[in-house]
Order: C-alpha cells, then structure tokens, then sequence
C-alpha cells in the first residue's frame, strides 16, 4: 500500500459514534442572500448572518458580516467536535465559502436524522415540518413568513432577522438532543455518523462541474428532434390525423378504434386517471397488449414516440441550454433524504436533469477537455446482488461469486435460448437477471420460467426474503441486517387475491440500501479524503447508485488508481467492520472505465 492510514482523519480511521454524547458541538444557522435559495455554489450569494450556539458553554453568538469576515465563528467550530445544523449541507457549503477545510468536519443534520428515523415513509423533513410532528415549539412566525415569501434577506429588518436565526438556532439544538436520545435507544447512531460524515464530502463535490460537449449535443439534440417529427409524421399517416400529444384522442384511438383492452391493477380494476378517465401515461402504454399487426404497429410507433420525446424534454433540450448560456458547465444537487431505499440521488442545479437517471448512450455527451485529463467510472461489480448473498447468507449466491459464474449469460440461455447472437443475447438478459430478486413476475413465458429457475438456484435467498415479507407485513416494519436500519412499511397488507401489496419494497430496500447507501457512499468518502489528503488535482465529480465517477490528471494515473481501489475496498470493508462490528464475507471487485468522454460512443 502506498499510503498510511494515519493521513485519514480520525472520523474514518476511527470511527466514533459516542462523540455524540459530547456537549462540546456548535449549533449553527446562516441567512444569506437568496439567489437559487442561497445555494452556497453560486457566488453571486454571501452570507448576511451567522448564528451560532456553543454547548460547552451554553452562549449563543452571531455576526452581521460575509463569508470573509467569520473569524470567530470558524475558531469556535475548529474548537468542536461536532456541528449541529438542519440540512447541515448547506451550512457545509457555506463553511467551504469561508475557507474551512470540510475533511476536517463532522455534523449532526436533524434533517438526517429525523429521515433516519422514518425510512421508508414520506414525511415533511423540513424544520417547520419536524417541529409539528413532534409538537415542538415553532420558528419564529414573523421571519419565517418573510424569508419563505422571497423577501430578500437584507431587506428583513435586522432585529427580526437575528431574532429569526436565533430561534433557528434553538429549534434545532432541542431538536437535535432528542433525535440522539432516540437514535441511541434504536443503536441507529452509527448509520447517522456515516450519512454525516458523508455530508462534508458532497457539500464540497456539489462545487465541482462536469462538461458538456457542445458539438454532440447539438447533433444529438437535432438528429432525435428529426426522429421524432419523423415519427410524429408517421402516426400522423397511420391514424389519420391524431395529435399523439392529446390524451383524449390517443385513448380513443388505443381502444375505441384499435380494440386494445385496457390495463388492469391488481385489484382488477381499469387503471384510469386520477379524474377517471382512461390512461394514456406510458405505464399504461408498457402494459398493452397486441393481439394483431395493426395494434402492433401502432404500439411500436407510440413507444418510439415517447423513448425521443422523453430523451428531448428530459435530457437534450436542458443540455443545450446549458450549452447555449453555461458554455455546457453543469453541476449537480446531491439528495440525502430523498429516496425511501436510503440511497443517494442527484439532480442538475440549474438545468433539472437527474443525474443517477442518465441514459447510458447519453454518457457520451459528456467530456473532459482540458489537455492531460480523462474521466474515469468505477463501478461496483454485481453490487446489489453480491449484498443480496451477504445478508441472506445464500450459499449459492457465494458460489456463483468466488468462481465469477456468467449470471447473465444463465439468464439469456432461459430467456433467449438457441440465440444465434449470444453477445446481444446477454446484453438483453441483463434487464431480467436480477428481477426476481425484488419480487419481479411479470412477463413472458420464457421470463416467468427464468423467474422460476432464479428462486430455485437462489433458495436459501428466497426463504429469507420471504421471512422479511412475513416480518415486515406483521409489524409493518423491519429491521435492515447489519446495520439495524428500521425500514417502515405502513402500507403493507394481503389484497383479496393473497398478494401482499408492498412486498417487492421488503425484498428491495434492505439490499439496494446496504449496496447503495452503504457501502458505495462509504467507499466514495474515503476516496475523496484520501484525493485531498494527498493533494492531488484530481476530484470525485458525480457519484450515482453504484459508481463514482472522477476527473484524472493524467500525471497522477498510478496513485490515483491505487488509492481509489483501496478505498472502494479494503479500506471500506475495514470501515464497516470498525463501525458496525461486522466483516464483509464477499470480495469487493471494482471495474473501471475512462476515456476522454464519460461512456462509449
């Protein structure tokens, strides 16, 4: 190894939840000017106020000044163990804007934890929101109504905006002492720690940019702009007539004319709108069924027509506008408290493109063009389902592991047998491998017998998701092994027929978390740690489900590549089992990609 593990800082080398017991914390609130929120990335914000509360000593401060003039709130917080703050992202990015150095910082987010403590429900997490819930006190009324209303922040008058951030202050400091008491009583303060200690790194990752190239997406934008008129003019002729974009005439025309029998939910009822009338969304569409060549034709044209007109509104009309405004510079929003599975996601800042969501062939849109860089991709190989095997303890699972067992190449010999394409035939079987591990069953007859073969291969792996389902429809919760994650499930029940509506969240959400909002983000904080440590000039761009994606001076290839390697692994596993007394029986393995632009052409 090329590096000592002393150059971590000690929340990683370490890990410590009992830090929280300490009363030596900062609690801290800014007001800033409030151009895209106040998002701390766009420099034409400042700060205006800072408030602050020290538990050592039970004082609260502030300072009327901007982000180069906090020099005795950053002594205070240097003096800390660790920040208290709700959406503490945002106090981090501002803390980044006043020069502190963020590898060095730990929080506590009320925010996280109060997401914490009600995954999988959709909850209000925002303060006001979780001060109601627990019948708190409220924020101060007047400020509040000001600030939430878009009145700009300097123009608050000064007594009521300090009396505004104070109480900020105080709301949260109460909140956050309960929300440990109760985390501590569930032992769910070290899934807490990690998801803080990862809050510095994408409050400093949300700074980074990543670069369109403009040349494609401009031919991209306009060759599937063809596509699609082409295609619009071909329904045109097909039907007669028919706007594809009215709602009406598309469900007139699928069963009124072409004879198409609508969808049905699992209660049997026609899946409608919410008003009643009949659905035309492209779920309903995906659920058609042909039963001749006309409705097949038709059905082609419409999926043809929503695959382009998705890819423009969703992705190439905001990415030539970034060209066109942001010279093709686009940064991302990082959401820690957004899925119900506890993993990451991530969205455009200015142009709204999900960023865990782009198309693989969209990828190629995306470059480095500063001379001497390359992007690079690491993924996680068969993440989720190598964590499927780790917390079912599926002995078959391992097996196919250890001796890399082609789990794709299994799936298209059912599915697609005979294929004079095994290339392709894999590729396509690599949508159906792991369906069955989330409940899949729905298909074809050649997928349902793939379905079938998968939960007899994988027994041992089914009988404990099937005592997961048992669990979680008793007591409309269950316990994530490992990490003691409580998983909600409010909604579960047996439906007349005996399916158990929610079951396919119970045999998902404790692997897709463990994978993806475990294991990947610690994987990727301790690489970013060690990026800066070593100061390099390389950086961690995008993170999305199971990857990371990095820009790499060329120069520093060896060292960067070790150490990333290291991080996503050994020293990962080495995290999980300091923190939550357990060691990984499964090989993390790596797989890494880099060119010029991020994915192939």
């Amino acid at each position: 190894m090329i590096y000592n593990n002393n150059i971590l800082p000690k929340y990683i080398s370490n890990p410590n939840i009992n830090i929280y017991n300490s009363n030596n914390y900062i609690s801290l609130d800014f007001e800033t000017t409030n151009f895209d929120k106040g998002d701390p990335t766009n420099l034409d914000n400042h700060l205006v106020l800072a408030c602050w509360y020290l538990g050592r000593n039970g004082k609260h401060y502030y300072s009327w000044n901007n982000e180069f003039r906090m020099g005795k709130l950053i002594e205070h917080l240097l003096s800390c163990d660790f920040i208290i703050a709700h959406n503490a992202k945002f106090e981090l990015g501002w803390l980044k804007r006043c020069g502190v150095d963020l590898t060095q910082v730990l929080c506590f987010c009320t925010q996280i934890a109060e997401y914490t403590l009600h995954q999988g429900m959709t909850v209000d997490l925002s303060l006001d929101g979780t001060l109601k819930r627990r019948q708190m006190p409220q924020k101060q009324r007047l400020g509040n109504l000001l600030i939430h209303n878009g009145v700009e922040t300097e123009s608050v008058p000064k007594r009521i905006l300090l009396e505004y951030c104070s109480a900020d202050v105080k709301v949260t400091t109460d909140l956050a002492l309960v929300q440990l008491r109760e985390l501590r009583e569930l032992e769910l303060l070290p899934v807490v720690y990690t998801r803080n200690l990862f809050t510095a790194f994408i409050a400093c990752t949300e700074f980074n940019s990543m670069e369109l190239n403009k040349e494609r997406v401009y031919e991209d934008y306009v060759k599937t702009t063809k596509e699609l008129n082409e295609v619009e003019q071909r329904i045109n002729e097909f039907t007669g007539g028919l706007n594809p974009g009215s709602s009406k005439q598309m469900a007139e025309y699928l069963f009124d004319t072409l004879g198409f029998a609508e969808p049905r939910d699992w209660k049997g009822n026609p899946i409608r709108t919410a008003s009643g009338k009949r659905s035309t969304d492209a779920k309903v569409i995906a659920k058609l069924l042909p039963r001749n060549k006309r409705q097949r034709e038709f059905l082609g044209l419409k999926k043809s027509h929503a695959k382009l007109q998705s890819r423009i509104s969703k992705y190439l009309e905001k990415f030539k506008l970034c060209c066109d405004e942001s010279n093709g510079l686009i940064r991302f929003n990082f959401n820690q408290t957004i899925t119900q599975t506890g993993r990451l996601s991530s969205n455009g800042k200015r142009y709204k493109v999900q960023g865990q969501n782009i198309q693989r062939d969209l990828k190629r849109l995306f470059w480095t063009q500063e001379v001497g860089t390359i992007i690079q991709e690491r993924d996680h190989a068969q993440l989720e389902f190598r964590v499927a095997g780790e917390l079912t303890g599926c002995p078959q699972i391992y097996q196919d592991v250890i001796e890399h067992f082609d789990v794709h190449a299994y799936t298209a010999s059912i599915i697609f047998p005979g294929s004079t394409d095994p290339k392709q035939a894999r590729i396509n079987a690599k949508a159906h491998t792991f369906k069955p591990l989330y409940g899949g069953e729905s298909g074809t007859d050649l997928e349902r017998s793939y379905y079938d073969a998968f939960k007899q291969k994988y027994k041992r792996m089914k009988e404990v998701q099937d005592l997961w389902v048992d669990l979680a429809l008793k007591s409309k919760k269950l316990v994530s092994p490992i990490t003691k994650l409580i998983f909600h499930f409010p909604d579960m029940k047996i439906t007349k027929s005996g399916y158990i509506q929610g079951n396919t969240k119970v045999r998902d959400y404790p692997i897709q978390y463990f994978a993806t909002g475990e294991i990947l983000p610690i994987g990727c904080l301790i690489f970013w740690h060690l990026l800066r440590a070593m100061k390099l000039k390389s950086y961690i761009m995008l993170t999305i489900h199971d990857s990371v994606i990095n820009k790499l001076y060329e120069e520093e290839k060896e060292l960067v590549d070790e150490i990333a390697v290291q991080s996503l692994t050994k020293l990962s596993v080495d995290y999980i089992e300091k923190l939550y007394g357990y060691r990984l029986k499964y090989p993390l393995e790596i797989e890494l990609k880099e060119s010029q632009f991020w994915g192939k052409d």
